[in-house]
């Protein structure tokens, strides 16, 4: 179900006669940059790793070191310049972070994703090649962790998926990825495999019980809505979720255990609104008070990737704060900021924070590009039309403005993928629908 289409006529003329595709066999590099892909999205060796054998956490750092070689032995022409703004500055900064260990392990997590990225717009060359990345960055992963952690809310054997604030965000993008995906699909059973996904991302977002995903949640489905052309189908198909979201929170997680939340989802949902004795949101509005002055002490470049925690408990002034921080400044040490955003601020700086606007409003500008009549065109002709180009877009669109919301409420641009599969992806697609891009039965194979 989920590989590239077969051969078919190509509409393109050699000589003033038309050419037909052949069927050619798929390179090693590109067969290796899709395995490459599985191994990112979803990441097997950490199930393996918990049945036993550790080392075999060590096989993607070596795999990824291939892929450098191999990349760079082709001289790649698309640099993907704000992404490597991105890595440059995080590298760069690594001499004035204020804890290098910390830095040091970001720059390692984004120089990987970078190669990721370069390697799929060097070896990825055309829309029929890179079909298999969509099927499986768009909708199979999704389906892959809705089976493995719709259920519990949580996946126990991931790094990240094993806490309920890591999943439920995960799911809000797929949601709405998913969602995307049935509505481009032509066949059928693709169409109705995206749907069932969804309503499953839609079931681990509410056994999550993260209340920030779940608000994100809520503000994707509009934006959906929003952009649709038909109303009243979205309209119909949010009834839907809408019984699905009744019927697993009265059914299946009315009496559960989600760490220390209430037992009953809608319980815990209504505590939303509840300023005055909600510790968790006393505590971030501390936290992120602190990103601030932060930030005012090294608005340029910041204090490094990572070093929030150990720069904000040994040169913050926090006897003011009383309590829990100010009785003991080293609590803040491994403190995660629950904010993407004020993490950038106060780590990146006003540079970093601005090279990152950068990457978003490159997405935009690409994603806008997927959506003009001429790319529809040309990714039809070269796919065999399985999947419609504008929805593709809408899917990534709306992943990302899942991750953007979620983003407010948890850190997630260092230790997931998620947004740089977004760019990624989107970068590729723009690629691979230019005009002056030959289809894949006129080019020599790999």
């Amino acid at each position: 179900m989920f590989a590239p289409p077969g051969p078919t006529a190509d509409h393109s003329r050699s000589n003033g006669r038309p050419v037909r595709s052949a069927n050619l066999p798929v390179g090693g590099l590109l067969l290796f940059t899709y395995f490459l892909w599985f191994i990112v999205l979803g990441e097997p060796q950490w199930w393996i790793a918990s049945l036993g054998p550790q080392l075999v956490l060590k096989v993607p750092t070596l795999l990824f070191a291939v892929l450098l070689l191999l990349t760079a032995s082709k001289a790649p022409s698309r640099l993907f310049p704000p992404l490597l703004a991105f890595l440059l500055f995080t590298v760069l900064t690594l001499p004035f972070s204020y804890n290098r260990g910390l830095s040091l392990e970001v720059a390692k997590g984004v120089f990987a994703n970078y190669v990721m990225a370069v390697a799929t717009l060097t070896f990825v060359r055309s829309a029929r090649e890179a079909v298999p990345i969509v099927w499986w960055g768009l909708l199979a992963q999704y389906v892959w962790w809705v089976g493995l952690g719709a259920k519990d809310g949580e996946v126990p054997w991931h790094p990240s998926y094993a806490n309920y604030d890591g999943f439920g965000p995960m799911m809000v993008m797929g949601m709405a990825s998913t969602f995307y995906v049935g509505m481009a699909a032509k066949d059928r059973r693709v169409r109705t495999l995206a749907f069932v996904a969804a309503a499953g991302c839609l079931i681990g977002l509410v056994s999550s019980f993260a209340r920030g995903a779940v608000v994100s949640g809520a503000v994707v489905a509009v934006w959906v809505w929003i952009r649709s052309r038909h109303k009243l189908r979205t309209t119909v198909l949010g009834v839907a979720a809408a019984i699905v979201l009744v019927v697993s929170t009265s059914v299946f997680f009315s009496n559960v255990s989600r760490g220390d939340a209430r037992t009953n989802f809608w319980a815990e949902m209504s505590t939303i609104l509840d300023s005055g004795n909600d510790a968790t949101r006393s505590d971030r509005e501390v936290i992120w008070g602190l990103a601030v002055r932060v930030f005012l002490q090294r608005p340029a470049f910041g204090v490094g990737p990572g070093c929030f925690g150990p720069y904000a408990a040994e040169n913050l002034n926090l006897s003011s704060l009383g309590g829990y921080y100010g009785e003991n400044p080293g609590r803040l040490w491994n403190k995660a900021l629950h904010n993407t955003y004020y993490q950038i601020l106060s780590e990146f700086g006003a540079v970093g924070s601005a090279i990152f606007l950068w990457m978003l409003w490159d997405f935009f500008k690409r994603n806008r590009a997927l959506r003009k009549r001429e790319r529809i065109g040309a990714w039809a002709s070269r796919t065999d039309a399985r999947l419609d180009l504008r929805y593709l877009s809408l899917a990534l669109e709306a992943s990302m403005v899942g991750f953007l919301t979620t983003a407010y409420f948890y850190n997630q641009i260092f230790d997931v993928q998620w947004f740089y599969t977004l760019l990624t992806i989107n970068a590729m697609l723009y690629y691979v629908t230019r005009r002056d891009q030959a289809p894949a039965a006129l080019r020599p194979a790999t």
